[in-house]
């Protein structure tokens, strides 16, 4: 969904390759401006979907939106966030004290938790 437009927020722009949305979330503040609306107080989760990037680089863009997730749900107590890098995913959870990383499945060696993930 956001994959073509970025996310603005009134502070900075993500642009996330796919967002989890939960349309029935209310915003818990007003915004006072209607160019400072955002939709990230409705994003469950995010997926960054990458060909080639190392670890770090992913995991940052991330951090910058578990970041966000929390700045506009300050109710949210964790954000879970993956990455995909060729045929391997990463799970990574945010919460607000840092993150931690599972290991690293093959899509294709190991379809099953593959499944796991994405249904989870």
């Amino acid at each position: 969904m956001y994959a073509k437009s970025p996310v603005s927020d009134g502070e900075c722009r993500r642009k996330p390759d796919i967002a989890l949305l939960d349309t029935s979330i209310r915003p818990f503040r007003a915004y006072p401006n209607a160019h400072l609306s955002s939709d990230w107080y409705r994003i469950l989760s995010v997926i960054e979907v990458k060909t080639k990037a190392t670890v770090g680089e992913c995991i940052y863009q991330l951090a910058q939106s578990a970041r966000l997730i929390f700045r506009h749900q300050p109710h949210r107590l964790f954000v879970l966030t993956a990455f995909i890098i060729g045929e391997k995913i990463t799970l990574v959870i945010f919460d607000r004290s840092g993150a931690v990383m599972s290991t690293t499945y093959g899509i294709h060696k190991d379809p099953i938790a593959f499944l796991r993930i994405i249904v989870l």
